[in-house]
C-alpha cells in the first residue's frame, strides 16, 4: 500500500506483477499476522523441514552466500541455537533475490557488523562440517550454550515453506527492489528530500522516512501535499506552510474562537490537526499555501458532544424557480459567500466542547481549548452555522420561505426581495443592482463576506443572465468530468442510452466491473442530472440500481453516458421573460422487466424553463397501465403543489388550475370521475388525493397525444427523435447571445397539446 488516492475515497496500491499504481476500497488488513518476520532465535535455531535439503551446504573457503551449491558437502560438527543470553544487534537486509530464494532480514550479534566477526571478514569464516543425521538435537543441547558462538557461519535457507493463504501474494509483495524504485521516482518528481528513506527494503523490513518507521507492506504516500503538521515542518515549502498556519491561527484568535482552560475531571478533549493545500491560478501556478484548523470530530459522543447535526441547503428546484422568478420580474442577481463561515458561528448554549491546542502551536501546559466558536471538523459545525445565518437574516426583516428554509424573503418599498443560501455561498435577487448592494451592506456588518459581483458560477453551474433572457449550464463541471475517466477524447453519441443491450443489463453471468469507478461515475453524471440535465435523468437512474454490483454492460453504459455528455456539452436550461405560469408533464412505462416495476416520469415548467423532473421506479407493482399512469400523475401533483406554494409566496398568483398533462385517457377518467372501477378500488389514498387537488382547482388534468407527450423520455429508452424534439422544447445551447434556438414559451408548450378552455 502506497497511501490514499488523491482524488477517491480509497487506497493507493502498487501491483508489484503488472507494475503500475492502482486504486482500490478491497483492501484487507491483517495486523496480527506477519508472515515476513522471523525472530532471532528462528534465525539461529537450524531446522529442517520434510523437504531435501542436502544441495543447501556451503563449500569449504567459500564465503557466506545465499547461492545453492551444486555440490553438497558434509560438516561433522552440529550447529547450535544461540545462546539465552543473546541479545540481537543490527538488522541486516539481504538484497531481493530469485524467486525461491530467502528473502528474510537477518539478526547477528553487536559484534557482527559491516560484514566482519571478531575482527576476521566473514568471508574466511568456514563452517563446521556436519551429516544430516548429525543435526538432531536433545533439549539438553538446545538449552546448554555453545561454547563460543561467535565462530558460527549461518547460512539463509534455501526453501521457505509459505503459508497457502500467502502462496503468491506474499512472493509479488516481496518484490520489494521495484517499490524502492517508484519512490525514487516519485521523489525525483516532486523535489522531496527523502535522504534518510531505505533504498531496499523487504516484506517485514523496516524503513525510515522523515523519522517515521514505516512497515515495507504499508510504504509512505508521496503527495506533495503534507498530511500533518510534522510532515509541513520537514518539506521544503515549510517556511510557507509556518506562515500559512500563523495566518490561520491569528484569524481564529481575533475571532474569539476559543479561550485556554483546565479540562475538567472526566471530560475528554477532541482532539485538533492541520489540513494543508495550495491554491492555483488557471495556468496551474502555486499562488497562496493555505492551512486550515479541524478538529478531530470523529471522536466526538452523541449525547454528549453533540445532539443534532442536520443542516438544511436550498433546494436546485428553488434555483430554478427563483431563476424563472427573476427572468419573469427583471430582475438582478448577486452573489457572495462567507469566509471562514464556520467559525463565525458561535456554540450552542450549554454545549462546551473541549480541543487540544494546535499540533505545533501549544503553550506547554496541558490546557485544552473551550470553544466558544464553531470549528472546522466538528458534527455540529455546519448545524450551527446555519443557525447564525437564520438568526442574522431575520434581524434584518427576512423570514424564511415555508417551502425551503434557506429560501428568504422580504419586502422593500414595494418589492419582493430575496436571498437563498448553500452553506456559505448566497444568491441575492432583487429589484435592481443598489438593492443587492445594501442588503450586502446589511450582512457584511455581521458576516464576514466576499462580494462576487453579478451571479456567474454557483455551484459548478455557470450562470449566464442578459436580454430577458438567462441560460444554466454545467460545461465546466462536464469537461472536468470527462477529464477525470480519460473520456475528454471520446467519440460522442446523440443518445444518452441504446435499448439493444437490454439482455445483457439482466444478465448476471456478466463479468463484474470495477466498482470504484462505475461509483464515481454515476455520481458525477447524478449531479449533472440534478442541476440541469434532466435529458439524462432516465439513463442515470438505470446506472443507479446496479451500484451494489456493476458488471461490463452497466460500464459500458455509463461511458455511453459520457459519450452522449461530451457531444452536449453546452447543452443546459433556459428561461425567458413570460407570465411565469406553472405546467406539467407525467408519463410511466409500465411493468418493466426488472422486478415488473414501471417507471415514472415527470417534468414541470416556469417561465418556459424547466425547475423540476423526475425519473424513478415505482415503489409498488402496478396491475394496469392506467393504474402506473396514475401513480405517476400522483407523484407529480405533489411537485405542483409544492412549486404552486412556492410561487404564491414569491406573489405569482396561483387562482387559476396547474395545467398538467398525461397521455392515458383512463388514468385522466380516474381522476375526474367521483366512482370507483375494478382497476382502481384498491388504489385509496393515491385515489382521493388527485380528486381532491382537482375539485380544489389546484390541478387541470388534461390529455397530450404520445407524441407531444414531454415527459416520455424519462420513462425508457429514447431514440435520437425523441431526444432531440425534448431538448427543442426543455433546453437550450450556449449562452443567450449563443443560443440560435430558443425553449419555446408557456404558451407554445400547450399549443403541442389542446389549448386550454376559455
Amino acid at each position: 500500500m502506497m497511501g490514499y488516492a488523491e482524488a477517491q475515497k480509497a487506497y493507493k496500491l502498487y501491483d508489484l506483477e503488472h507494475q503500475k499504481m492502482v486504486t482500490s476500497v478491497q483492501v484487507e488488513f491483517r495486523e496480527n499476522e506477519f508472515p515476513g518476520v522471523r525472530t532471532p532465535i528462528d534465525e539461529y535455531l537450524v531446522t529442517h523441514d520434510d523437504d531435501d535439503d542436502d544441495d543447501e551446504e556451503l563449500t569449504q573457503g567459500e564465503p557466506v552466500d545465499t547461492k545453492p551449491t551444486s555440490t553438497p558437502v558434509t560438516t561433522s560438527q552440529p550447529r547450535m541455537a544461540p545462546p539465552s543470553h543473546f541479545k540481537p544487534g543490527k538488522r541486516v537486509t539481504s538484497t531481493p533475490t530469485p524467486r525461491g530464494m530467502s528473502t528474510q532480514a537477518h539478526f547477528y550479534p553487536d559484534s557482527i557488523v559491516d560484514g566482519a566477526v571478531g575482527g576476521r571478514p566473514l568471508s574466511a569464516l568456514t563452517p563446521p562440517a556436519t551429516s544430516r543425521r548429525d543435526t538432531m538435537m536433545t533439549m539438553d543441547e538446545f538449552n546448554s550454550p555453545p561454547s563460543d558462538y561467535r565462530g558460527m557461519a549461518l547460512r539463509d535457507r534455501n526453501k521457505i515453506r509459505v503459508p497457502a493463504r500467502f502462496d503468491g501474494e506474499s512472493a509479488r509483495r516481496s518484490n520489494t527492489k521495484q517499490v524502492a524504485n517508484v519512490i525514487r521516482d516519485l521523489d525525483a518528481a516532486t523535489g522531496r528530500d527523502r535522504a534518510n528513506a531505505a533504498t531496499e527494503v523487504e516484506l517485514g523490513a523496516t524503513m525510515t522516512v522523515d523519522g517515521v518507521e514505516y512497515a515495507c507492506s504499508a510504504l509512505p504516500t508521496m503527495d506533495d501535499i503534507p498530511q500533518s503538521h510534522h510532515e509541513a515542518m520537514r518539506s521544503p515549502d515549510r517556511a510557507e506552510w509556518a506562515k500559512a498556519e500563523e495566518l490561520e491561527l491569528k484569524q481564529l484568535r481575533d475571532a474569539g474562537t476559543w479561550k485556554l482552560v483546565d479540562l475538567p475531571t472526566g471530560r475528554k478533549s477532541i482532539g485538533s490537526r492541520w489540513t494543508y493545500a495550495k491554491k492555483t491560478n488557471s495556468a496551474g501556478e502555486v499562488i497562496r499555501h493555505k492551512a486550515r484548523l479541524v478538529c478531530k470530530g470523529y471522536s466526538q459522543v452523541e449525547g454528549v458532544d453533540y445532539t443534532d447535526t442536520y443542516s438544511p441547503v436550498v433546494k436546485m428546484g428553488t434555483i430554478r424557480a427563483c431563476a424563472a422568478f427573476v427572468v419573469s420580474k427583471d430582475y438582478v442577481i448577486v452573489q457572495a459567500d462567507a469566509d471562514t463561515a464556520f467559525v463565525q458561528a458561535k456554540m450552542e448554549e450549554g454545549v462546551l466542547l473541549y480541543v487540544d491546542q494546535p499540533p505545533g502551536h501549544g503553550d506547554g501546559t496541558s490546557r485544552v481549548m473551550l470553544l466558544i466558536k464553531a470549528l472546522y471538523g466538528l458534527k455540529q459545525a455546519a448545524l450551527a452555522w446555519f443557525e447564525h445565518c437564520r438568526k442574522i437574516l431575520m434581524s434584518i426583516s427576512f423570514h424564511p420561505s415555508a417551502y425551503d428554509p434557506c429560501l428568504y424573503m422580504r419586502e422593500s418599498e414595494g418589492d419582493l426581495e430575496m436571498l437563498s443560501t448553500y452553506v456559505d455561498d448566497f444568491l441575492v435577487m432583487t429589484k435592481t443592482t443598489a438593492a443587492a448592494e445594501k442588503i450586502l451592506d446589511q450582512l457584511e456588518s455581521k458576516i464576514k463576506l466576499k462580494r462576487q459581483g453579478k451571479a456567474a458560477y454557483f455551484l459548478g453551474i455557470k450562470i449566464d443572465y442578459q436580454d430577458k433572457v438567462l441560460t444554466m449550464n454545467q460545461a465546466a463541471y462536464a469537461r472536468k468530468v470527462l477529464d477525470r475517466f480519460g473520456m475528454t477524447d471520446c467519440h460522442g453519441y446523440a443518445t444518452p442510452e441504446v435499448d439493444d443491450r437490454e439482455d445483457l443489463w439482466h444478465d448476471d453471468q456478466q463479468p463484474s466491473t470495477d466498482q470504484l469507478t462505475y461509483r464515481s461515475i454515476t455520481g458525477s453524471l447524478m449531479y449533472l442530472m440534478v442541476c440541469t440535465r434532466p435529458d439524462i435523468a432516465h439513463a442515470v437512474q438505470r446506472l443507479s440500481r446496479h451500484l451494489h454490483d456493476p458488471r461490463e454492460p452497466h460500464m459500458v453504459g455509463a461511458k455511453r453516458i459520457l459519450r452522449y455528455i461530451k457531444s452536449t456539452l453546452d447543452h443546459g436550461l433556459i428561461f425567458r421573460a413570460s407570465n411565469c405560469e406553472l405546467v406539467g408533464y407525467s408519463d410511466a412505462s409500465w411493468a418493466n422487466r426488472d422486478g415488473r416495476r414501471s417507471t415514472t416520469g415527470f417534468i414541470c415548467f416556469v417561465s418556459g424553463g424547466a425547475v423540476s423532473w423526475k425519473s424513478a421506479r415505482q415503489r409498488v407493482v402496478a396491475l394496469s397501465t392506467c393504474e402506473a399512469e396514475y401513480i405517476a400523475l400522483v407523484e407529480m401533483a405533489k411537485e405542483v403543489v409544492w412549486l404552486r406554494g412556492l410561487l404564491q409566496e414569491m406573489g405569482v398568483d396561483q387562482q387559476v388550475p396547474t395545467i398538467t398533462w398525461c397521455d392515458n385517457k383512463s388514468a385522466i377518467a380516474t381522476a375526474e370521475g367521483s366512482g370507483v372501477s375494478e382497476r382502481s378500488k384498491h388504489m385509496d389514498v393515491r385515489l382521493h388525493y388527485v380528486r381532491q387537488l382537482i375539485r380544489g382547482k389546484a390541478i387541470d388534468v388534461r390529455h397530450v397525444r404520445t407524441t407531444d407527450q414531454l415527459a416520455d423520455i424519462l420513462t425508457k429508452v429514447s431514440t435520437r427523435d425523441a431526444i432531440s424534439k425534448f431538448k427543442t422544447a426543455a433546453m437550450t445551447v450556449g449562452t443567450p447571445s449563443e443560443t440560435s434556438r430558443n425553449v419555446p414559451k408557456t404558451g407554445q408548450l400547450e399549443a403541442a397539446s389542446p389549448s386550454r378552455p376559455t
